[in-house]
């Protein structure tokens, strides 16, 4: 649904039921349309509601009824339930996101938290502990590649959940995704052709525990980046979900409009006019043929007489 025009978007939950419904309920149409069954006031309803967008994406709601009242209070009963509808469906995906955050952070939570005890017990086992400025350059980039790859893949996760394959921010965000992937992926090429002397060494060059350590660094500090953004990410979401706020904004509220939406009272005097006139004409030969009529048949009837 994002990825579409927000003011088709829009135009299209104002046709729905749930809007509709909403319009029906909170002003008893029912009653008021003398309707049997709320699909018979729905269909009332339908007949007189339009809707239409300008070229500035502005939203317009038109309601022609008998009772210019009731017209203003359905046009504005339209623009409040659409508020409401939006305002919920806001507040679904904020809290779809919230809990997908949760899910993510507590198995990234685990992750850490394995990572950290094989650190320790690879340390007490060896008895080497190894500074932070022990890991080299290269393994710190690949490092920072993979944690961005993984809050890359959270961050498209969350798009999705809202958005279709379409949308421009997907879009963006798989392709910022292949490109950290191919990063990656140089990078450990690069590492792997490394000779002792050139930066990061091979691990032929480096003593096995040693390596052993540099790996289990580089896990913990990966773990400790996605657990880091994957809550950051949680509090926005959140902070949404508690307040998500709208979407839109309503311009003008409708009124009670002062003069008939139509027939324009011109058209209404020049038919009654026309109409006037076509009448007499009519009446006017009719009368004229029956005149006639009755005279040729006296005449004939004078003429078989005097025979």
């Amino acid at each position: 649904m994002l990825g579409q025009d927000p003011s088709d978007m829009y135009l299209g939950m104002l046709a729905s039921v749930s809007v509709t419904d909403d319009v029906i309920d909170h002003l008893g149409l029912i009653e008021i349309y003398h309707a049997k069954k709320k699909v018979d006031a729905r269909n009332a309803l339908k007949g007189q509601a339009k809707f239409k967008v300008d070229k500035n994406s502005l939203i317009s709601v038109e309601v022609t009824s008998n009772d210019p009242k009731l017209a203003a209070r359905i046009a504005n009963a339209y623009l409040d339930a659409l508020y409401r509808l939006n305002g919920s469906m806001v507040a679904s995906a904020s809290a779809h996101r919230r809990a997908f955050y949760e899910e993510q952070m507590e198995s990234q939570k685990e992750d850490l938290d394995a990572s950290e005890v094989a650190l320790k017990e690879a340390e007490e086992k060896t008895g080497i502990v190894l500074p932070e400025g022990a890991a080299q350059a290269g393994l710190r980039t690949i490092v920072d590649l993979q944690a961005s790859i993984g809050t890359a893949e959270a961050k498209l996760s969350g798009l999705l959940m809202g958005a279709t394959n379409d949308n421009p921010g997907v879009i963006q965000s798989r392709a910022e995704l292949s490109e950290l992937r191919s990063q990656l992926a140089r990078q450990q090429a690069n590492s792997a052709k490394q000779k002792p002397g050139t930066g990061l060494a091979s691990s032929a060059a480096l003593p096995g525990l040693t390596m052993e350590l540099l790996r289990k660094m580089r896990d913990v500090k990966l773990n400790e980046t996605l657990y880091d953004t994957l809550t950051q990410q949680y509090e926005r979401a959140r902070i949404e979900s508690l307040d998500p706020g709208p979407q839109f904004q309503i311009v003008d509220h409708a009124l009670v409009p002062e003069r008939k939406a139509g027939p324009p009272r011109k058209l209404l005097v020049v038919g009654g006019i026309v109409l006037g006139f076509l009448a007499g004409l009519i009446f006017v030969l009719t009368r004229d043929a029956i005149a006639r009529l009755i005279e040729a048949c006296l005449t004939d009837s004078t003429v078989t007489a005097k025979r």
